[in-house]
């Protein structure tokens, strides 16, 4: 039979019959796949940091554009660009082009100055100010706004940037006279928590809070230990107490799996995988890469810029982490080269590398806000700062460009800073940033604190490794020989290598000054000295003073500034053994002295060379004649008759190269020894896993330095150990160990 299909519905038929063989063919085969996803250019992140430049906004070494950012302070107070500075630590919001890292754009910035208020206290030997109790520390690389360390003046308003170091202190990256205010800003630490009298302190000032707003938390959550941000009025400080208005807590608490970088000084270290920068937990692991050096210099204040991701925990794990090294090396002079491509400068003679971190200021008559790398030109006179890394390439950290007639009013001579080498005491020679320099029979000398010597004088005192600055000329164009016009051996030249320590008795107690006497010794502290109980947390100044007594036991660290010795560090100690450390003067047959202290040697019966080995009195001379004269004398100390100086008679003399217990980020371990192993040399302490070297050093219970083996061969599981050193990894590796108790 044959249908017909009407003319009128034909197409309607045909249109039904498409569809369906469509179908069919949609059910025997699989869909299309839809068109791969674009990649992501851009990751998002957080970065706290210091502003090193501008073009839009350099922080952390990534310029960041700011066209579309909010900008504010932390009272969300409306900011522009024009308002922030070189120096000024913001916290940053936004994203990182993945194809050019260095390159970003930023949604927010908030800036939060840790501190505004008038200062009451200028210590430029110790390079430092207090205000209302802080102590800010400032160094080569602080940025001064409308000011210098030398015009700064009592009373003086000023707005500080910077970063806390592991005493609670604020170093300072930026420091701002400004206009006077009544309102008065503090960021700090809880201590002194008296909920009672509802107060704690901030460093040295006392913060009342009774009738203060709380931001995000309540009075009920303030705990020791958090960190705040206080503000009260100028007219509300009595004495020193200050009633609050308002008190803000400090915390950081991010998604896990975000990004950030986060750039600041080590703080509560444990361990190359456990520390905090800006109170930020921080995590190491096998894949970090750390730039300028390794996991062994990580450690309390050192200066890190740290990449990661945070984990569930809020623990920054860190993907890198770069080291900015103390400062070594800063020339003056105009640019001899610039090499585009690798991004360096060459200035007397000396290159430097200009890395994204390097801060970038303009002073010359130019005055540039974008002042960056591009705009360097052969021929600027630059002041720049850095230190070499482990390849010994020397990095810049800071670059200042000046007009060159403007270079402090001197005459036509060119600087330079750094680590002196290559010392010739005959020829009156040395390097400095591997530059040789030579002196002349004119060439003045200055031992720190403006004090003038001689040219013999001066090269008795110089040791490879001081830092110094020089003053002169290069001899001809070639740039082969800087001949010295002024030789100044720098106040960090001296302490590094004079650093004296003495255990001993307290015989004299001056309130007053704020002093004591050990070994007819005054020892004198103040703001910047660290005081420690036997056990619990650290002192204030006169909190240690009311507890001190006549016959204490005391172990003082400190320096000298001229005759003066200025504790770093006071620390009761329960051990009555006497000890002395320091540089060797007035060196005779029978005594020298050390810090002004006499030492009677003709009865000791020990003498030792820095390795331990056991020496004559002659042979030790000898060998103290060619050191750099530190040692360290045990023994006791003999009062004088009235008008007479005392004497330390010393029972045991020993050559030290530098007490490793000078490095303020040495650890120390004490507990009972286990898991003893005589052939690699390593055991257990506290559950912590040491390992000792060939350069380890090793004393009994009676104080008598012994070989390894010899220490290893009457190590018993049980002992009480003392050991000093530093983690590398999840191992602590031993400088010193010493036998405290042995077995029970």
């Amino acid at each position: 039979m044959i249908i017909k299909i009407p003319r009128i519905i034909y197409p309607l038929f045909m249109l039904l019959f498409t569809v369906l063989i469509v179908s069919c063919n949609d059910s025997s085969s699989s869909s299309p796949e839809p068109p791969p996803e674009e990649p992501p250019t851009t990751t998002d992140i957080t970065t706290v940091g210091e502003i090193s430049g501008f073009g839009s906004v350099i922080v952390n070494g990534v310029e960041y554009e700011t066209e579309a950012s909010s900008i504010s302070d932390d009272d969300d107070n409306s900011l522009s660009e024009n308002d922030l500075s070189v120096g000024m630590i913001v916290t940053l919001s936004g994203s990182v082009n993945i194809d050019a890292p260095n390159t970003g754009t930023a949604s927010s910035i908030e800036y939060s100055a840790e501190l505004k208020g008038f200062i009451d206290e200028i210590n430029l030997m110790d390079s430092y100010i207090a205000v209302h109790g802080q102590i800010i520390l400032f160094n080569e690389l602080t940025f001064f706004e409308n000011t210098s360390p030398e015009t700064l003046e009592m009373g003086d308003f000023v707005e500080v940037n910077g970063f806390f170091n592991d005493t609670e202190q604020l170093v300072a990256t930026r420091i701002e006279l400004d206009d006077e205010d009544n309102e008065i800003s503090i960021k700090g630490f809880v201590n002194n928590l008296d909920t009672v009298a509802q107060t704690f302190s901030l460093s040295n000032l006392l913060i009342n809070y009774a009738e203060a707003e709380f931001d995000d938390f309540t009075a009920a959550d303030l705990a020791d230990g958090q960190q705040v941000k206080v503000k009260g009025l100028l007219t509300n400080l009595t004495d020193d107490t200050l009633q609050v208005d308002k008190v803000k807590l400090i915390t950081h608490n991010d998604e896990p799996d975000s990004h950030a970088e986060i750039k600041g000084l080590i703080t509560d270290f444990v361990s190359a995988t456990e520390f905090m920068v800006n109170g930020i937990n921080v995590t190491t692991n096998s894949q970090t890469e750390i730039e300028n050096g390794d996991s062994t210099q990580l450690g309390n204040n050192v200066n890190v810029e740290v990449e990661g991701q945070f984990n569930d925990d809020n623990v920054l794990v860190a993907s890198e982490v770069e080291i900015e090294d103390d400062l070594e090396v800063e020339v003056d002079g105009v640019i001899e080269a610039i090499d585009a491509t690798n991004n360096t400068i060459v200035v007397l003679g000396v290159t430097f590398s200009v890395t994204d971190l390097t801060r970038m200021d303009d002073k010359s008559d130019a005055d540039e806000r974008f002042f960056n790398f591009s705009q360097l030109s052969v021929g600027d006179f630059v002041e720049v700062k850095g230190f070499s890394n482990a390849d010994g390439d020397n990095i810049a950290t800071r670059i200042v460009r000046e007009d060159e007639d403007d270079d402090n009013g001197e005459d036509d001579l060119d600087r330079i800073t750094g680590l002196v080498s290559d010392i010739d005491s005959e020829l009156f020679t040395f390097s400095v940033a591997g530059i040789p320099v030579a002196t002349t029979a004119t060439t003045e000398f200055e031992i720190a604190d403006d004090v003038d010597a001689s040219r013999d004088e001066f090269f008795a005192q110089l040791v490879d490794g001081m830092v110094i600055k020089v003053k002169g000329n290069f001899d001809n164009e070639d740039n082969e020989v800087f001949v010295a016009v002024e030789v100044e051996l720098e106040d960090e030249g001296l302490e590094q290598h004079n650093r004296p320590e003495l255990t001993g008795p307290v015989t004299s107690i001056d309130i007053e000054s704020l002093s004591f006497v050990i070994f007819g010794k005054t020892i004198n502290t103040n703001a910047m000295t660290e005081f420690r109980p036997l056990d619990g947390d650290d002192l204030s100044q006169a909190s240690f003073f009311e507890v001190l007594q006549i016959g204490d036991m005391l172990e003082v660290k400190g320096q000298m500034q001229l005759d003066d010795f200025i504790a770093r560090r006071a620390e009761f100690e329960d051990d009555l053994r006497q000890e002395i450390e320091g540089i060797a003067e007035n060196i005779g047959d029978d005594s020298f002295t050390v810090v002004g202290i006499n030492i009677d040697i003709s009865s000791a019966s020990e003498f030792e060379l820095e390795n331990g080995l056991a020496v004559s009195k002659a042979e030790f001379l000898a060998a103290l004649a060619m050191s750099t004269g530190r040692v360290e004398v045990r023994g006791e100390f003999v009062e004088g008759a009235e008008g007479v100086e005392g004497v330390f008679v010393a029972t045991k003399v020993e050559l030290e190269i530098q007490d490793d217990d000078d490095n303020d980020d040495q650890l120390e371990l004490t507990g009972l020894v286990s898991a003893i192993n005589s052939e690699l040399f390593t055991f257990t302490l506290t559950d912590t896993e040491v390992a000792t070297t060939e350069t380890t050093r090793f004393e009994t219970a009676e104080d008598v330095s012994v070989s390894r083996e010899d220490f290893f061969a009457q190590l018993s599981d049980g002992m009480e150990l003392e050991v000093k050193g530093n983690f590398e990894g999840e191992v602590f590796i031993a400088d010193e160990v010493e036998i405290e108790t042995m077995t029970p």
